[in-house]
């Protein structure tokens, strides 16, 4: 909730100083040139497309080695009991703080990546929507892996897609009620429904073989 007011102070900070900003006309991102020459479009495209491919591997594999530290192991504990983790002799500031600061690194990643892809950045992208999808993909695919994440967001973006096609006018009532079932009936997400499927046939086939 600290989160989402955060953002809405941003976001009007966004509005107020349109000089800077643009107001609710955003900021034009000129195309990159090499040399003074400006690239073909096209290629940009597949430049921006493999680089973001590119970064996202990376950033993936920053994210495990994170969850595979100490910090992420107190990371997963912290929202059990905090108190043995002062115990253990690890601070919980220190954790939240390492934890603000990775995550913030991520999402300025992202954030130059879209406004590069795009061409154009607005003041929506700090809109308490914006967070609220992160919110619904996390949920979705499941938190605390790396795996779940990214599942969520493949499903969130197939979902809003088709849902939009077939129900534009409840596309959100749709994603409502997926989070829903999701949390009263798997709160794992998505990732939590494979792995129990991958469990159930790897005990039958263990069953099988003996």
């Amino acid at each position: 909730m600290l989160n989402l007011a955060v953002s809405m102070i941003l976001y009007a900070i966004l509005l107020k100083f349109y000089w800077v900003t643009g107001g609710t006309d955003g900021i034009s991102i000129r195309l990159p040139t090499l040399l003074g020459i400006l690239p073909h479009r096209a290629y940009l495209r597949m430049t921006y497309y493999y680089l973001t491919l590119g970064m996202a591997a990376v950033v993936i594999y920053v994210a495990y080695r994170f969850l595979a530290s100490p910090m992420g192991f107190f990371l997963k504990a912290l929202a059990d009991n905090e108190i043995r983790i002062e115990y253990s002799g690890e601070s919980v500031q220190r954790v939240i703080y390492y934890t603000y600061v990775f995550s913030g690194a991520l999402g300025g990643l992202a954030g130059v990546l879209v406004a590069f892809t795009v061409g154009h950045i607005v003041p929506e992208y700090a809109f308490w929507v914006q967070s609220g999808e992160f919110v619904f993909i996390s949920l979705l695919g499941g938190y605390g892996s790396v795996p779940g994440p990214l599942m969520g967001a493949i499903a969130f973006e197939f979902i809003r897609t088709y849902a939009s096609k077939y129900a534009p006018y409840a596309w959100q009532m749709t994603l409502g009620i997926i989070m829903l079932l999701i949390i009263l009936f798997r709160p794992g997400g998505l990732w939590a429904i494979y792995e129990a499927i991958t469990a159930r046939f790897g005990r039958q086939r263990g069953i099988e073989r003996a």
